[in-house]
This record gives C-alpha cells, structure tokens and sequence, in this order.
C-alpha cells in the first residue's frame, strides 16, 4: 500500500507508533545527558555527540510522519476528530502505566532513597526520572501493542479449532 492510499486511522496508527519511539529515544538522550552530569568533561564530549546523534534521529523519524499526519488531520478537518482507534487506546494506557511508574519510582525515592541521592543534583534526579517515565511509557506502548496482538493471533487460532 503506498503512502497516498493510507487512511487517517492508519496514518494515526503510524505516527502513534513514531511518536512512542522518538519518546524512547528521548529517554535514551535524557540519560546521556545525566551522565554528562556525572563524568569528566572529557568522556562527557562523547555523551554530547550520541545525544546530538539522538536529536538527529528524533528530528528524522518524527518530523515525516508529523508533517504527513497534520496534513492529512487538515485535509479530514471534522471528520477524524475523535481518536478512539486501537493505538489510539493502547497510547492511553500506556500514559497511564508510565504515570504509575512514576508514581512509584519517585515515591520509593522519597522513602527510601533519600540518604543515598543526598548528594547528587536535583537536575540528574529530574532527569533521571523524566528518562525512567518515559522509556516506561514507551516500553508499555510496545508491550501492549504486540502483547494484544499475539493475544488475538491465539484467539483466532482457538476458534479455528473448535470449528
């Protein structure tokens, strides 16, 4: 199928799909960044490349689909308003898991941990934990989205069966 023919759910599907990677991708670079925090200048000159290389490949895979998925979100105006296709609500759900991570990762630091980050900046910490939401949000994203679908593959193989 070639990119003209593709309809607004499935050009959603695709960006959705983009968007939880570049979000990993993010959180790779938020850790590199971090790291910046914790090393000599020397080895953080490297760490600024991979994240520059990171910023690159975020531009690169976001930016096509982004242009492609405003576009066509123009062109349907009214039509292709409400987004309750199935990335659409696997991207909810994994919103909502990364916020439970979070939730727990912070909260287990603010029990726990406080002794042992006494002396390291509240930007690592921040950043560290923006990276820990984020790569959980897309690593839900993924494991959602392949899990259900093996899931319904199954399913369908089930029902051949008792046919």
């Amino acid at each position: 199928m070639n990119n003209n023919t593709l309809s607004m759910a499935e050009e959603t599907d695709r960006f959705l799909k983009r968007l939880a990677l570049v979000m990993f991708l993010v959180a790779v670079a938020f850790v590199f960044r971090a790291g910046r925090l914790m090393v000599d200048p020397d080895v953080a000159s490297y760490l600024r490349i991979g994240q520059m290389f990171f910023g690159l490949s975020i531009l690169f895979i976001l930016m096509p689909a982004g242009l492609r998925y405003s576009r066509m979100r123009s062109k349907m105006g009214k039509i292709c308003a409400e987004n309750d296709g199935y990335m659409y609500q696997m991207f909810q759900k994994a919103g909502f898991t990364a916020f439970q991570f979070g939730f727990i990762f912070f909260s287990m630091i603010d029990m726990f941990l406080v002794d042992f980050f006494e002396g390291y900046s509240v930007e690592l910490l921040l950043r560290v934990g923006v990276s820990g939401l984020l790569g959980a949000f897309s690593i839900s994203f993924f494991r959602l989205v392949y899990q259900d679908s093996d899931d319904e593959l199954d399913d369908e193989f089930d029902d051949g069966e008792k046919a």
